[in-house]
C-alpha cells in the first residue's frame, strides 16, 4: 500500500469502527412499559403506508450514491446496493483512496478493506440490515421480536411517538416517528431527514449520526441519487476473495512537484480578483524561486507548489490553482479548483 506518512489502513479501520459504533448507539439498552400492541401497530402501519404501502413489495433493488461527511474532512463518495429479499453491500472510498466494504449475501455477512477480509460481527450486520435492507418498513416485525410504545415519560417534542423495539439477538432500540407525517425520524441517535418521493415510495436522502459520549459525532450520509429496480448483479454481494485495491484519491491527489525557474514564474505575478469572492483580491508574488499567494494586504502568504508552468496546488488543505495565459505568455486569469467555474481576472 502507498505510504502517506502514516497508516491510512489503520485510520480507515478506526473510521469504520467509529461508523459501526455510532450505528450501534441506536441498539443501546433502554426501558419502556408495554401498554398495548394495538398502539404500536397503529404507528407502524402509518409508517408503512406513508412509505409506500404495497408499493414497497414491488421494489427489487435499490442503488444509493452519495457522500459521507465527517467534520471538516470533506465529502468522500459512498455507494449502497441492495437486492430483494435481504442482500446489500456498502462501499466507501476515503480521502486517500482507501476502500472499505461491508456486505450480506443473504446467508453470511463480511467486511473488507485494503488490509484484508473478515466476518462482519452479528451486531454490526444487524445495524446495516436495518439501514439498507429492501423495504425496511415492511420488515420491522422480522428485525424485531417485540415492539411496544414507550410510556411514562414526558417528551420534549410532543409531535413524536417513540417505540421500544427488541431484536431476537437481544438488541434494544428506540424508534421515533413524526406524529403528523408518520415517517421514521430517529433510531436511537441516528436521524433520518430529507425524505423524498422516489418512484412510488418515500425514502430519506440524509442520515445524520448524533451524539456519542456527549460529543457531536458530526457524521452525515447524504445521498445525491437513489435508483429503484435497476440491474444489480448478485456477484456484488459475494464475499471478496482478496483485499480491496486503492482507488484514485477523491480528496487528496498524489502529486508530483516540478522545478520551475523564477523567470518562467514572473508572468504570473500580479493582483487577481478572488475566484470565489469578487469583493476580495489575491496577490501572487515571488519569494526567491517560490510562487506565493495571499489575500491582498493581509501579509500572510502560502506557497503554490508547481505541477507545471500553469498548474499549482496547496498541499494542506488540498487545493488547486490554474493560470490562464495570453499569446504572449502573460497570465490573464486565476482559476481556483479543478474546473473552470471559479475564475478571477488579473487586474494589476
Amino acid at each position: 500500500m502507498m505510504n502517506h506518512g502514516y497508516s491510512h489502513v489503520g485510520i480507515l479501520r478506526r473510521l469504520c469502527l467509529f461508523l459501526i459504533t455510532v450505528l450501534g448507539l441506536f441498539l443501546s439498552p433502554c426501558a419502556g412499559k408495554m401498554i398495548s400492541d394495538a398502539a404500536s401497530s397503529e404507528i407502524i402501519n402509518k409508517y408503512i403506508q406513508v412509505s409506500g404501502g404495497e408499493n414497497l413489495n414491488a421494489v427489487q433493488s435499490v442503488y444509493h450514491i452519495g457522500t459521507l461527511v465527517r467534520g471538516q474532512t470533506g465529502n468522500v463518495p459512498l455507494e449502497v446496493y441492495a437486492k430483494a429479499p435481504d442482500k446489500w453491500r456498502y462501499n466507501q472510498t476515503f480521502a486517500w483512496g482507501d476502500q472499505i466494504a461491508c456486505g450480506f449475501d443473504g446467508i453470511s455477512a463480511w467486511q473488507a478493506d485494503t488490509g484484508g477480509v473478515s466476518d462482519l460481527h452479528p451486531r454490526q450486520r444487524f445495524d446495516f440490515q436495518l439501514l439498507f435492507t429492501i423495504a425496511t418498513p415492511l420488515k420491522l416485525d422480522e428485525l424485531f421480536s417485540e415492539i411496544r410504545v414507550k410510556n411514562g415519560e414526558t417528551f420534549v417534542d410532543s409531535n413524536i411517538d417513540v417505540l421500544i423495539a427488541d431484536s431476537p439477538e437481544g438488541f434494544v432500540t428506540e424508534l421515533a416517528f413524526d406524529r403528523k407525517t408518520g415517517v421514521l425520524v430517529r433510531a436511537g441517535d441516528m436521524y433520518f431527514e430529507d425524505y423524498r418521493e422516489t418512484g412510488d415510495i418515500l425514502l430519506p436522502y440524509r442520515i445524520i449520526f448524533g451524539t456519542a459520549d456527549g460529543e457531536k459525532a458530526n457524521l452525515v450520509m447524504q445521498f445525491s441519487m437513489i435508483v429503484l429496480n435497476g440491474s444489480v448483479d448478485d456477484s456484488l454481494f459475494e464475499r471478496p476473495i482478496c483485499n480491496l485495491e486503492l482507488k484514485a484519491p477523491p480528496l487528496h491527489k498524489n502529486r508530483i512537484t516540478v522545478d520551475i525557474d523564477s523567470a518562467a514564474l514572473t508572468p504570473l505575478l500580479g493582483v487577481y480578483r478572488h475566484p470565489a469572492d469578487s469583493s476580495l483580491t489575491l496577490t501572487v508574488s515571488l519569494q526567491g524561486n517560490h510562487l506565493m499567494i495571499g489575500r491582498t494586504g493581509s501579509g500572510q502568504k502560502i506557497e503554490l507548489k508547481p505541477e507545471s508552468v500553469t498548474d499549482f496546488y496547496i498541499k494542506f488543505p488540498d487545493q488547486e490553482f490554474h493560470f490562464l495565459r495570453d499569446s504572449s505568455g502573460n497570465a490573464t486569469h486565476l482559476i481556483y479548483g479543478p474546473d473552470s467555474t471559479r475564475m478571477g481576472a488579473k487586474i494589476q
